[in-house]
């Protein structure tokens, strides 16, 4: 690729793209084993290596200390470094194509003497999915039902449940 390369050598192993009013360069590339220690490197200057980690002179003008940012690089991208809220399906590797994705999971404890329990869970919508699994069965009871309303689970069981029954839901939403 033919483009515009704005560095200019400033030693036989730095190239310096940018210069602050001092002079003091503002942006350089150079390789880990020759980052600059001495003048001429503003404070916050960044160093681009070769590696592909960025380092920032931490010292002074007079005497730089370039200490490491960030390293990027094919396949090195750690949890730390997405921010919030920014892993979207679109990003997933191609193979990765689900259909649903878990919005919800919980344990509801069923009612002594009752067969139905309306688990409140904020933020279910009447077309998620739900899987339900016994936890504490006392009784040997089957769960016929577990229906997404909103809002809300409602876990059915084939008869009245004993006291300290629990079933486990888990919530799923269609992602397109």
């Amino acid at each position: 690729m033919v483009g515009s390369n704005f560095f200019a050598p400033l030693t036989a192993t730095v190239d310096v793209a940018l210069t602050d009013v001092d002079g003091n360069a503002r942006l350089i590339k150079c390789t880990v084993a020759n980052l600059p220690t001495g003048a001429g490197y503003a404070i916050g200057c960044i160093a681009q290596t070769e590696a592909g980690a960025l380092y920032s002179n931490t010292g002074t003008a007079t005497v730089a200390s370039f200490v490491i940012v960030s390293t990027v690089t094919a396949g090195s991208v750690t949890t730390a470094m997405i921010a919030d809220a920014n892993v979207t399906l679109a990003k997933l590797a191609s193979g990765i194509t689900p259909s649903h994705i878990v919005k919800y999971a919980g344990t509801a404890t069923m009612t002594n003497g009752v067969a139905t329990k309306a688990a409140s869970v904020s933020g279910v919508l009447a077309t998620d999915l739900v899987m339900a699994t016994s936890l504490v069965n006392a009784g040997g009871l089957i769960i016929v039902s577990a229906v997404p309303t909103t809002d809300t689970v409602t876990i059915t069981m084939s008869g009245n449940a004993t006291t300290g029954d629990k079933v486990s839901y888990t919530v799923f939403r269609a992602v397109a």
